[in-house]
């Protein structure tokens, strides 16, 4: 009937406009819940380091904006990240190259960051120091004088002190510390501190070499002036009571106190210019410490050098075997020749007097090589003689220090100024099994 086609088409009708309302909500719905799911990815991705993510999705009107607006962020972000990333590995590049030792030290005491000087300083190369306690890399004593020093800088912002460091990993056999000044400066919020570490040892060195210099200077023209009348005095007594040429001796040879007479002013005036000529070396040797002429370098070969000084101990050496171990196409290094040469002649005769003569082999070993990272020539002098004593190592580079039981102690202290004034370095370390070594550090020519 039509009553009933009516109903029929109203049925149709409502049902297709609750399937149309549904539709269009679940569009709505999906139009507005996906971006806002895409988004909450994207914090979350955000969140978890994850710069480089982007919201990708259709959105619409204020969604859109929404997710534009996120995308930006991300990018901005990322952009500041880099930067940062970028500061810090350009500060710790300016770190790194700093010849100061700088760490940042946390809360904890534990460190946070540390340049390559103060891994140097500390004695902990091969050492893993990030994150590891302060305190495990020096001395008790040194332990208690860090921690006085922190203390004072969380107070009043900055301590500073110097000191010999003794550190566990380096000085428990050397003997002695680094002489180093401290300085502690605290952080904002007492989130830490920084502790600077500047190794004085050299500077030290350097005030001691010229006030020794200084000392050297005067004791020769002190000690030089009255040697000669001495030595002319001591002659002329000589040449007068000699059996041959004095008179008065001869008139008296009867008498039984002449011979007695002349021995003893034989035996007293030979005394005298004997140890006249022996304070005179000294003097010399004063005089070329306190005179040392400045380095005139150029650029020459460092193997060339050693070859010349290695020619001068050939055939002369009984029982002691001299290798050569030097390294091919060794680049050129702006030297003086013969101050160069009077190192190595030097440390040759220091190694051969080391040496003990009973030994079934007795070895020095020259060396050299070009380490290209550090852009430097090394040059090694080893031996297998009896060493050098733990206490002795820090010293031996001192004007007048000496192991021997002769000569100046000059001898090493020159050489330590003449590698000093071509821009080198010079060390000593224990060498294996036994001996010392001798490390020399030259800068490359050009």
């Amino acid at each position: 009937t039509v009553r009933q086609v009516g109903f029929l088409t109203l049925g149709v009708l409502t049902f297709l406009l609750i399937f149309a309302s549904s539709w269009i909500a679940f569009y709505i719905a999906r139009g507005v819940t996906t971006p806002i799911r895409a988004l909450a990815e994207g914090a979350s991705e955000i969140a978890a380091g994850n710069l480089a993510h982007r919201v990708d999705v259709i959105a619409e009107d204020e969604l859109a904006l929404l997710v534009f607006a996120f995308n930006q962020m991300s990018a901005k972000l990322e952009e500041n990240s880099n930067e940062l990333g970028e500061r810090r590995r350009y500060i710790e590049t300016v770190l790194d190259s700093l010849p100061t030792g700088v760490i940042s030290i946390d809360a904890d005491n534990r460190i946070s960051t540390i340049n390559r000087a103060a891994i140097s300083i500390l004695g902990a190369d091969g050492i893993p120091a990030k994150g590891a306690p302060l305190y495990d890399f020096v001395s008790e004593a040194d332990k208690h004088l860090l921690e006085k020093l922190i203390s004072r800088a969380k107070r009043i912002g900055q301590a500073a002190e110097q000191a010999h460091l003794a550190r566990k990993n380096t000085d428990q056999t050397a003997g002695e510390g680094l002489s180093v000044a401290l300085t502690v400066t605290a952080l904002e919020k007492e989130t830490g501190v920084v502790l600077v570490i500047e190794d004085l040892s050299e500077l030290i060195t350097a005030q001691r070499a010229a006030a020794w210099q200084e000392v050297a200077r005067r004791m020769a023209h002190e000690i030089k002036n009255p040697l000669t009348p001495i030595q002319l005095s001591a002659e002329r007594i000589a040449k007068r009571f000699s059996a041959a040429n004095a008179i008065e001796i001869d008139a008296a040879a009867d008498s039984t106190a002449s011979p007695q007479a002349r021995k003893f002013i034989t035996d007293g005036t030979d005394t005298i210019l004997r140890e006249v000529r022996s304070l005179k070396s000294m003097v010399d040797e004063f005089s070329r410490f306190a005179r040392l002429p400045n380095a005139n370098p150029a650029a020459l070969d460092l193997n060339s050098i050693i070859g010349q000084v290695l020619d001068l101990y050939e055939d002369r050496l009984e029982g002691c075997l001299i290798e050569r171990k030097l390294a091919a196409n060794l680049p050129a290094s702006m030297i003086d020749a013969e101050q160069m040469k009077r190192v190595f002649v030097n440390l040759i005769d220091n190694a051969i007097e080391a040496i003990d003569t009973s030994e079934t082999k007795s070895i020095i070993s020259i060396s050299t090589r070009y380490e290209q990272a550090r852009d430097i020539i090394v040059a090694e002098i080893c031996d297998n003689g009896k060493g050098i004593t733990a206490s002795d190592l820090q010293k031996l580079f001192q004007p007048y220090f000496s192991t021997k039981g002769r000569g100046t102690g000059l001898g090493l202290a020159i050489v330590h100024r003449i590698i000093s004034e071509h821009g080198g370095k010079i060390n000593v370390v224990a060498n294996q099994p036994k001996g010392a070594k001798f490390i020399i550090e030259l800068p490359k020519a050009g």
